[in-house]
């Protein structure tokens, strides 16, 4: 393996990449024509946006691109592990991939063929196999992974400059076709982007570990159910792109979904973050209302901002050993995947705003007990692109535990850090001067 990653970086060095991101827009949509194309036809919603850019700046920092010869080794390395028709030959192909998530796949390959097999056939409460399953194994190797394999490859294509981030104290505003965010998805699944054998970050931002490689090799409830709701995810892409197929669209793992998705990361302006101005602050609370309706959880509430209870680290456990509110809203959202990787630890004055994000599948159970409840179609009303007209907003409370300890949450400053939280989260960065 040492030998692998020598040769790519030797071959980097003679290639000499510039890495350099030239526009903003041309690094979000990856293809600058298609951006421009876009802006003739949507004179009217740029102008209204314009103020808006004003204030929000450019992001600094990007992900490091893949150099040619990186993607050509780990091209060599999935034609060498042909045919991929069972669970096995998937996992020699993951471990040939440099980095650390191969050695957590090599040192732990029954947890990866036992969590795969759970997958594929339905266990009842008695651990006795069930007459349904959630996905055929032959649908796995020959439909999903195939579609996992063309969106992880379109990965130069899409990003020919890297992807944009949102660093630390940094206002800013990101969008990304939901093309590449199922590229990128499509990367975390094979434990290819990013991972310690090739790494993509800047090094002054702390960014959230990816890689399915724990998810991969655990066969509890709740990875399982996880891992079933991201295999529907490109199931539901590769039905999609077979029907685009028949119609002889060409190349349709680049045609599919249609629409956007919006990663904002607000930071609130010192002068809110003084307990002095709360104090003092003479402003009238506006009006609130509450309700509550058996049966119905966050996601069935259409037309407002949907609240992440989030982790500083946007995502938490996601990939790992979390199944509470925010990993179940991730696992049946992907595409909120996205979020975790572009946006660095958020800070107690800091908030981020997903938009656009579709629902794939529906959630059962919670923590331990979580599941898979099955695929989900989503019918919230759709922009003009295709992109779903849903916000969710992602803001970290801090964990007091019972005890002594507990009484710290009514404590002035512990009360103004969670004021100033939400308040980053709920406030429009336009109207706050």
């Amino acid at each position: 393996m040492e030998e692998v990653s020598s040769k790519v970086e030797k071959e980097e060095k003679e290639e000499n990449i510039d890495n350099k991101v030239e526009e903003e827009d041309e690094i979000m949509d990856g293809k600058k024509s298609e951006e421009e194309r876009e802006d003739n036809e949507t004179d009217d919603d740029s102008e209204e946006e314009e103020e808006e850019e004003k204030d929000l700046r450019p992001p600094n920092k990007v992900a490091k691109v893949p150099s040619k010869a990186f993607w050509n080794l780990i091209s060599d390395l999935y034609v060498s592990s042909l045919p991929i028709n069972n669970i096995s030959a998937f996992r020699n192909f993951l471990v040939k991939i440099p980095g650390q998530s191969s050695l957590i796949i090599r040192k732990n390959i029954t947890g990866l063929i036992s969590a795969f097999n759970q997958a594929f056939v339905f266990f009842d409460e008695k651990g006795k196999r069930y007459k349904r399953r959630h996905f055929e194994p032959e649908e796995f190797f020959e439909v999903i992974l195939p579609c996992i394999i063309r969106r992880a490859f379109a990965f130069p294509t899409l990003f020919p400059n890297g992807i944009p981030l949102l660093p630390s104290n940094e206002n800013g505003r990101l969008r990304f076709t939901r093309v590449q965010v199922s590229s990128v998805i499509a990367n975390m699944f094979l434990c290819i982007l990013p991972n310690e054998g090739y790494p993509i970050y800047p090094n002054s931002d702390r960014f959230p570990a990816l890689s399915f490689a724990d998810l991969f090799t655990n066969n509890t409830t709740s990875y399982v159910g996880k891992l079933c709701c991201f295999l529907n995810y490109f199931k539901r892409l590769a039905i999609e792109e077979i029907k685009l197929k028949s119609d002889n669209v060409k190349n349709p793992e680049l045609s599919c979904p249609k629409g956007y998705i919006w990663i904002r990361r607000q930071v609130l302006d010192e002068k809110y973050q003084s307990i002095n101005y709360w104090k003092e602050s003479n402003k009238p609370l506006l009006p609130v209302e509450i309700s509550f309706e058996r049966n119905k959880n966050i996601d069935d509430a259409e037309g407002t901002i949907q609240i992440d209870f989030a982790n500083k680290s946007i995502g938490g456990g996601i990939l790992g050993r979390g199944a509470v509110q925010e990993e179940i809203k991730f696992s049946t959202y992907p595409e909120h995947l996205m979020a975790v990787m572009v946006t660095a630890i958020l800070d107690d004055n800091e908030a981020v705003l997903i938009t656009g994000a579709e629902q794939f599948s529906s959630p059962n159970g919670y923590g331990r007990s979580f599941e898979f409840g099955g695929n989900y179609v989503d019918t919230i009303e759709e922009d003009k692109y295709g992109s779903k007209l849903r916000t969710t907003c992602a803001i970290d409370a801090v964990k007091f535990s019972n005890g002594s300890n507990g009484y710290g949450q009514i404590h002035p400053q512990a009360f103004i850090r969670e004021t100033k939280k939400a308040f980053s989260g709920f406030m429009d960065p336009l109207s706050v001067k």
